[in-house]
């Protein structure tokens, strides 16, 4: 349902279309296609240049891929642009796409992007994001279908960019401050918890390793008090873990 004007995202947008969860309409000699359930396929018969996508580069007109080899060194070089404002400087091209990219991911500067009804500041997590786009899950009232990426959703979601929380057995948690017996509670099956996973509903956590994916995964929210010290995200995460691991 999103309209992509160009390739500027074009990994994010592969696993995007790849999970299925999204409707792009493609015809294929023929051939309707709704989604991109068969990427692995479609990728090569596009990149042969049997099939016509249509992208408009630099007002140029492709109708298929054929020679997505160069465009891609072209789009990269800066011989085609493509148009972001960074931090407030217009770049109309990608002449300088490597040190950009790390800019980007480094949240230095901001890009301003909406993505399926979200804007976005910045890219500070860009990797995660991009993951987290293509994955499932309800976060800050914003429905996922599924948990494919749950790893670059945990990253997501443990930098502190949303506080979801969870009532367990009729008590709601805020934070991880008792994390460790809640682990083995939950783990336990003792408590209900209720989650739909991948469209199979579990009334609780019996079997603990989709219970680490689940906790991991952000379901309840970050702030932690460890030896003292309040973390209100999980930006030092990996002090914080061998912290909460001691």
């Amino acid at each position: 349902g999103r309209q992509y004007s160009n390739w500027k995202y074009v990994k994010s947008l592969h696993k995007h279309l790849a999970s299925g969860n999204y409707t792009v309409g493609a015809t294929v000699q023929g051939t309707q296609y709704s989604n991109w359930k068969y990427v692995k396929i479609l990728h090569k018969h596009l990149a042969s240049g049997s099939y016509t996508v249509g992208a408009t580069v630099q007002s140029t007109q492709y109708s298929n891929w054929k020679y997505i080899k160069s465009p891609h060194k072209h789009l990269a070089s800066g011989s085609y642009t493509v148009g972001a404002t960074v931090q407030g400087t217009q770049y109309s091209n990608w002449k300088y796409v490597k040190s950009l990219h790390k800019h980007m991911a480094s949240g230095s500067y901001t890009v301003g992007e909406t993505v399926q009804g979200r804007q976005y500041s910045n890219w500070k997590y860009i990797k995660s994001l991009h993951k987290h786009l293509a994955s499932g899950a309800t976060v800050q009232g914003k429905k996922y279908s599924n948990w494919k990426y749950v790893k670059s959703l945990h990253k997501h979601l443990a930098s502190g960019s949303y506080i979801v929380g969870a009532t367990v057995q009729g008590t709601q948690y805020s934070n991880w401050k008792y994390v460790k017996s809640l682990h083995k509670h939950l783990a336990s099956g003792s408590y209900t918890v209720g989650a739909t996973v991948q469209g199979t509903q579990y009334s609780n956590w019996k079997y603990v390793k989709s219970l680490h994916k689940h906790l991991a995964s952000g379901s309840y929210s970050v702030g932690a008090t460890v030896q003292g010290t309040q973390y209100s995200n999980w930006k030092y995460i990996n002090s914080l873990h061998k912290h909460l691991a001691s």
